[in-house]
Order: structure tokens, then sequence, then C-alpha cells
């Protein structure tokens, strides 16, 4: 606001102010006129305070002086304002502009990011061809899973067809209600209702309606038959097979009390018939099913009536299941010397509600496909934009060892024993090559397995927190999965367990979970533990037991922590009473492939520099000497996974996969058909 725009609301305020105290509220117009007065007398724009002169010998007024400083004091305060207003207004245009900078920055990033994959690809190296993997013919697929099929006939891989289904719900026409609708002179059944539902497409169930109306069209005669299940079914799929006389219609709705029907999802209007269609839809949860078949125009004219013909040979309902998730691995193909950088194109069809993944890898033909290193890719120019276009493959081999026991090796340390990993099959694993440099060495523990730390502490019924972890605890390992082993060793007094996981994810997703701490015995159920979750070092809310873990792409830490004691009285439970196990649950925990206790390794070092860091206290290391491995824990019920790299001399061979996935009440299936890989030496 300007200062002269304050000044002219003073005066508006002043002239309202004069008015009211004269004992009424001026009008709108009085207002206007007394301030074109006022605008012929004041300058807005100039200072109230004005220089007087006073001469040598005047009498001066004190009102006079007080005047000029009240004066001046409104042209200080005016200046005061409109200077803060001015630093706000630059202010606020100086955050606006930074934020805007900032956005046009990022955007920038993304184009240029953008741009130069585009130039990678469309340049002479990523523009060379290495290979087209087709589906066709002599087929450069194979199939990841049973629920994947590679169609080389049709050209395409997809997922299959139906592979599960839930009983079949049983209609019997017997039970049929059947009910014709507006102006009907007669509705008759021509034969058994029992042939609709019978499975014998070479036999009907035909109803004829007869009517004073031809139908012009647009008014409809409807038959509506309606099936009880005799039980509350899931319902997700309908197959109708009918002989079609004039185009007939179908509407298709369900009931819990075969009264009260609503459509089926997805279909809220009649459809028009083929003869042998297949409805899916989102599962619903009904038992009644109601099929109403209509015509608009009448199919022959006898005995002074319009016949109206529906015959239905057979309808099948069902809560048909599809599988939701399949993949799909190329065959190996070739680099030439020197490509390390590939992208892929594709040709596909993802229909609503479905998707494809891709992902890169070198092959390793001492594992299984599904084990390689996969590195998610998006195809060049499509649409997906959650990966890279463009990925590096390494020229060095990534070797693996690992181990599941551990030995004293007879060496003893500042008191300690020395122990070495090896392997309770027996089986030696080779070390060797660069990769015996400590600084790619890396080793890490807890493979597959949750870690358990535990420790003692009165129990008030509060909710634990990881504050309560600071300080020595006892640490053990156990297989990763829904059920957590409350095992306290030797001593009687642990009640403070901390189950910790590292899970990798290729992309951010929602894992909902559910934690059940609930122990029932003769119908009455006790809370047996107080507990919390945290992803990443932050503490999750739930509602009811349920929690939803927000997992983002790559590495994330899962802390499970329990107090455990009675919760209806707050104490703590005595020995015999203390439980064994809890659970989670709406969590798939086999299908999680990379899980290892502790995201950090332990430090490669050698074993002179071990000693030294025992001495300091330090016993998160390792070393390797003569194809051996070191360390000082003894966690005999860790799995270790050492993993090294070195030059790989042989050929560079990678390949794709492709992971296909849509709802489980889903007909339709993603397809591909041809991947065309593409390198660069860059």
């Amino acid at each position: 606001m300007s200062i002269e725009r304050r000044r002219k609301e003073r005066a508006i305020a002043a002239i309202v102010e004069d008015r009211i105290r004269e004992g009424y509220h001026p009008s709108f117009g009085e207002v206007v006129g007394e301030m074109a007065v006022w605008a012929t007398k004041e300058k807005p724009e100039r200072p109230y305070a004005r220089k007087q002169w006073v001469y040598a010998g005047d009498v001066v007024e004190r009102s006079t002086f007080v005047d000029f400083f009240e004066n001046a004091l409104h042209d200080i305060l005016d200046l005061r304002a409109e200077a803060i207003e001015q630093t706000h207004r630059q202010l606020a245009l100086f955050e606006k502009n930074r934020i805007e900078r900032e956005r046009v920055q990022e955007k920038g990033k993304r184009v240029e990011r953008k741009l130069r994959q585009a130039i990678l690809a469309s340049r002479a190296g990523l523009g060379t061809q290495i290979e087209v993997l087709r589906v066709h013919g002599e087929s450069q697929w194979k199939e990841g899973d049973s629920d994947t099929l590679v169609d080389a006939g049709e050209g395409v891989i997809r997922l299959n067809e139906v592979t599960e289904l839930s009983e079949p719900i049983r209609l019997a026409g017997r039970d049929a209600i059947v009910r014709a609708l507006r102006g009907v002179n007669r509705s008759v059944s021509l034969s058994d209702p029992d042939n609709m539902t019978d499975g014998n497409l070479n036999t009907a169930w035909w109803h004829v309606i007869k009517t004073e109306d031809p139908g012009n069209g647009e008014s409809r005669v409807s038959l509506e038959v309606t099936f009880p299940f005799g039980k509350q079914s899931k319902l997700n799929m309908i197959k109708l097979f009918t002989i079609d006389g004039e185009k007939t219609a179908a509407l298709i709705e369900t009931s819990n009390d075969g009264s009260s029907f609503s459509t089926v999802p997805g279909m809220p209007d009649p459809v028009e018939l083929k003869g042998d269609d297949v409805f899916r839809f989102i599962e619903t949860e009904a038992s009644f099913l109601r099929l109403t078949l209509s015509k608009s125009r009448h199919d022959e004219f006898s005995a002074g009536s319009y016949n109206y013909y529906f015959a239905i040979q057979d309808i099948y309902a069902s809560g048909t299941r599809y599988v939701t998730k399949g993949t799909a691995f190329s065959e190996p193909v070739l680099l030439r010397d020197g490509v390390h950088k590939i992208a892929i194109e594709t040709t596909s069809m993802e229909p609503s509600s479905t998707s494809l993944t891709y992902m890169v890898a070198q092959a390793d033909m001492l594992k299984k496909p599904i084990d390689w290193a996969w590195i998610p890719i998006s195809p060049a120019g499509g649409k997906d934009r959650r990966f890279e276009q463009v990925v590096s493959i390494s020229q060095e081999k990534e070797h693996v060892a690992e181990f599941d026991r551990i030995e004293k090796s007879g060496e003893v340390l500042f008191g300690q024993d020395v122990h070495t990993l090896t392997r309770s099959d027996g089986r030696i694993q080779e070390i060797g090559g660069k990769g015996t440099e400590k600084n790619e060495l890396r080793l890490y523990r807890g493979i597959g397995q949750w870690k358990v730390e535990r420790k003692a502490k009165p129990f008030n019924g509060d909710a634990p927190m990881r504050s309560d972890f600071a300080g020595a605890a006892r640490t053990r390992f156990i297989p990763f999965g829904n059920t957590l082993y409350l095992d306290r060793g030797k001593s009687s007094e642990e009640n403070l367990f901390r189950f910790t996981a590292t899970l990798f994810v290729d992309h951010d997703r929602e894992q909902p979970i559910s934690v059940g701490v609930t122990y029932e015995d003769g119908g009455y159920k006790t809370r047996v533990a107080s507990y919390s979750i945290y992803v990443n070092e932050k503490r999750l809310t739930f509602e009811s037991d349920r929690y939803r873990l927000p997992l983002k792409k790559g590495w994330n830490i899962i802390e499970l922590l329990f107090h455990v004691g009675d919760m209806s009285g707050r104490v703590e439970f005595d020995e015999e009473e203390f439980p064994t196990e809890l659970y989670i649950g709406q969590w798939d925990t086999v299908n999680e492939r990379m899980v290892r206790g502790e995201v950090a390794g332990l430090k490669a070092m050698t074993k002179n520099a071990l000693y030294q860091e025992v001495a300091n206290g330090d016993e998160a290391a390792f070393a390797m000497e003569g194809g051996k491995v070191y360390v000082m824990e003894n966690d005999h019920d860790a799995l270790y996974q050492l993993i090294y790299s070195e030059k790989n001399d042989a050929p560079v061979e990678v390949a794709v996969r492709v992971d296909f996935e849509r709802g489980d009440d889903l007909g339709a299936t993603p397809t591909l058909s041809e991947v065309i890989i593409k390198g660069s030496v860059e």
C-alpha cells in the first residue's frame, strides 16, 4: 500500500468518524463528496508536517507545535510502514524468484538428462543394434515361471490365462425366479429351466413373452431371471451363451438379500449380446444374481400377439482367479568388446491396470537367472520414466562367497578367540584374483535373516523406542520370515527385543503389515507386548495393529521393537508365562529376495590392522589372508556373504528380464513381442 493510498484511507476513516459523532452513518455518496473537497485542499503525496515561519517577537501558540510534531509523527509512521511493506514485498519477490529459479533449474536438469540419454541413444554407439530378441519362430525367450507363457505361435509373451478357479457358484435353473416386465399379455417357459445350467450347449431354455407392443426401437420388453446362490459367494466372472433372434441386451445385477440389487462394477448399462459372452468385473460378494434380458423389437407376430423370444443355452458364474505376476528371461546376448552402456527398445501392449517392468543383467551361468544382479531399465522413447533409459554394464565380474559356519582359528587376540568363516556342507570357497585387495572386499552379516537384539528393562506398558537400545545388547540372527522368535537364551530377565532387517526394493511401494501380539487361552485374550515400528529411522503410526511400510527404491531399514509383558496389568510375565514367539501378517516375506540383518558391511583390512582395531574396541571388521576370512565376532547363527570383483577377461553376455503384472481379478494381460538391445562404447 502506498503512502498516498494510506492517507486517503485515513481521510475516509476521519470523515466517517466525524459523522458518527454527529449521530449518523454517512452514505457512500456523502463520503465521495467529502473526499472530493478533501482532494482539492490536500496533496496526499506531500508530507503532513510542513515548515512554518516564526519571526522574532511573535507569540506562537502551543497547539502549533503540537500539530507540527503530530503531523511529523504521522509522516514518520507512514514512512516506516511503507518501508516495512516494501521490504516484505521485496522479500516475497526474492523468495518467489528463488523458488522459480530452482524450479527452472530442476526442470533444466531433467531436460538435460533426457537430452543426454536421447543423444546417447541416437548417436552411432547406442544406435548400434546388438540384438533383436523376438518371440516369433525360434524364440529367444524362456519362461521364468509357470505363470508366464512364451507363445511363439502368436509371437507374444503374456501372462497365462486362468490357472486357479474358486469353486464354481452353483446355479440351478429350477430355482430361478422368472419375471416378465412391461405390458405383458402372457409369459411362458417353453422348455426345462435346468437346460440353462446343465453345462450343455446343445440344450437351451426358451421363454416367450406375448404382448401388444411391436417394439419401436426405443422402449424394451424385458425378462428378469434371478438365481439364488444358497450362500454368499465371491463373484467376478459370468459366462453367458444365448440364442439370438432380434438383438438382445443384458444387464447383470447382484444382491445380498434378494430385494435390493445393484449392477456389477463397470457395467452400469445393458450390453448387447453376441451369443457367447464373458463378463469380467471387480470381485464382489453376493447371494443372488439377476440377469435382465431385453429386446426393443418383436421376433414374430402370431395369433394377434407380438412375440419376444429369449433363449439361454448356458450360464456360468465364478470367482475366477488370474495369475497376477510372471517373469520371462531372454537368452544371453554377447556384447562386443568395449561396450559398457546399453539401452532397449520394445514392442509391447499394456492394457489399463497392467504393467511391464524391464531389467538387464550380466549373465552368470553359475547362478539361476532369477539371482543375477538385475538392473531396472526403462525402454528408450517410451512413456515409462521410472528408471534410467541407459544403464552401465561393468567389465568386472562380481563374485559372491557365502558362509554359514564360524570356527575358532586357534589364535587368541587380546584375550579373544579369532574365528574363520567356513561352510557347514564342507564346500571350500575359492577366493582369489584381484578381489583379495581390501578396497574391493565387502562382507555382510545376516543374509536372509532378522537381526535380533535383546536386553532387560522394567515393563510398564509404554511403547519401546530406539533410544531404549542405546548401549550394549545381546545379539543373534534368525531366519527372515513372519515368525519372530523370542529366545532369551540363558537370561530370564530380557524382555526388550528389536528385530531389524534391511530390505532392498527396486521401486517405491507401500507394504501392508499387521502385528500379532495377542494370545488366546481358554477364550481369554491377553495382549503380550507393547511395540513400535520404524522404517528408515522414522516411527510409524498405526490403526488397529495395522501399518503400511513406506518402502523407497533401494535399501530400507525396518525395525520392529517389542517390550514383552502383560498389558492388561502392565506387569512382567512369570518365566513360565513368557511367550516364545510373535507374528507379523499381511506380508508375504518369502517373496523378498534381497534381505540382510545389517545394512552396513564389516570393514575390510589386513590381519595386522584387524588386531589394532580390536585393540581399539572395534570388532565390526574382518581380514583376509591366505584365502581365509577372519572375524572377531562369535555369531554362530549369522549367515555371511563376501562380495568381491575382479577383471572379467571372458566375453560379457547380457540378458533381459521382463516382469508382467496385473490385478488378480483382471483378465487382460500385458504382452511383449520384441526387444531391441543397443549398445555404446562411450
